[in-house]
């Protein structure tokens, strides 16, 4: 029996020598119920929601700032009867005076009308000139007859702009964007 006995406390020893006592405390945490998960989940999807409202909200306003600070900060043009005015005399005038800002209409935003790509090709360079009177409200036969003025004029300004090549051209974009600080101009 002593072989045993022996053979027992050397087991006794090696396995008293490997294993750690851990400290087992007493208190333990409650585990969340399913009603208070849901109620949390909840609260955080409103919460999310009124961020993403709030985010949109914000983007669209800023958008509107933003659009109506380049009509408001654009010179004005006055051109009294537009319906018999002579759009393309007037812009051949202008581009004499290397004056090669665009016509605008105001509006709920800028438009400048017969230059699609006004905002990725023209606007640094070029600028615009905002006919005054113009609006989303208002005379809408005025504001119709200031809108095919533009139109015309545009499609005579680019028609100079695609012929006018070279270091000449430039120059008069160069002088023109100079210019572009200018408050008021007249035809």
């Amino acid at each position: 029996m002593k072989p045993s006995n022996r053979s027992n406390q050397t087991m006794e020893l090696t396995a008293s020598r490997r294993t750690t006592q851990l400290p087992m405390s007493s208190t333990r945490q409650p585990m969340p119920s399913s009603l208070s998960l849901a109620a949390a989940h909840l609260g955080l999807v409103r919460s999310m929601r009124r961020i993403v409202f709030l985010l949109g909200v914000s983007c669209m306003l800023a958008h509107a700032v933003s659009a109506q600070r380049t009509v408001t900060d654009s010179p004005h043009i006055r051109v009294a009867h537009p319906e018999s005015a002579n759009p393309e005399q007037d812009c051949i005038r202008a581009t004499g005076r290397h004056d090669l800002r665009f016509v605008g209409v105001a509006g709920f935003a800028l438009d400048v009308p017969g230059v699609p790509d006004y905002q990725t090709r023209y606007w640094k360079i070029n600028g615009v000139k905002v006919i005054t009177g113009t609006s989303d409200v208002g005379d809408r036969g005025f504001n119709d007859a200031a809108r095919n003025y533009a139109r015309r004029y545009n499609a005579q300004l680019l028609k100079y702009l695609s012929t006018a090549q070279g270091p000449q051209c430039k120059d008069l974009t160069r002088r023109c964007s100079e210019r572009l600080a200018a408050p008021m101009c007249s035809l």
